[in-house]
């Protein structure tokens, strides 16, 4: 008697929901959890529903459409190499005087 088992086929995949990847998806639970947090905050200091409800899905609509674009622009990986590349130095510091610079190295005596 052989028993047959399926393979699943999407091991290595990342995960992706609706367009989003990786990071983004991540960026998009983030701001929902936010957006949650931010309208009870608005609340529990007494602004009208009306208005947090207003401010909430602004703020939410703005956060989320620049994450979608974010995705589209630099796609699964782009984000955290643009990240990346921000942390590079542009210039090396040297923190020694320009005169010791043109003195010649003393001799050391063994």
């Amino acid at each position: 008697m052989s028993a047959y088992y399926t393979i699943n086929k999407g091991t290595g995949k990342t995960v992706e929901f609706k367009g989003l990847r990786s990071q983004y998806l991540t960026r998009m639970v983030i701001i929902v959890i936010g957006m949650f947090f931010f309208f009870l905050i608005l609340h529990a200091v007494g602004v009208p529903d009306l208005i947090s409800i207003a401010l909430v899905a602004g703020s939410g609509l703005g956060a989320i459409s620049h994450v979608v674009s974010a995705n589209r622009k630099y796609g699964q990986h782009g984000l955290a190499k643009l990240q990346a590349s921000r942390a590079i130095p542009t210039f090396i510091l040297h923190r020694k005087s320009f005169r010791h610079l043109l003195k010649p190295e003393a001799k050391r005596h063994k």
